[in-house]
């Protein structure tokens, strides 16, 4: 089994010199033995890893096992941003 973990990747602007590099993919393997029909892989994600949309990609001898999207958020900063909403909703 092998997985590639890709954060968002940010978009070069034309023109803009100093714009950040796309972040790398997180990739690994794993080895199931014969009838091993579950496995179970843990990510961490690190303060200052990109919030947004990323996507895991997950192959078992060139086949697509999973190819799926989701979204990574601050809960602070969105909880923060829901209060926000919330009182001007109240007025």
């Amino acid at each position: 089994i092998r997985w590639q973990l890709s954060p968002p990747h940010l978009a070069r602007k034309p023109g803009k010199q100093n714009t950040p590099a796309a972040p790398a993919d997180y990739t690994g393997s794993a080895t199931l033995a014969i009838g091993q029909r579950e496995i179970s892989q843990v990510w961490t994600f690190h303060p200052g890893d990109p919030i947004g949309t990323w996507n895991i990609r997950v192959t078992m001898d060139q086949q697509v096992l999973i190819d799926r999207q989701f979204f990574v958020y601050d809960r602070k900063t969105q909880a923060d941003l829901n209060r926000k909403l919330d009182a001007g909703a109240a007025h």
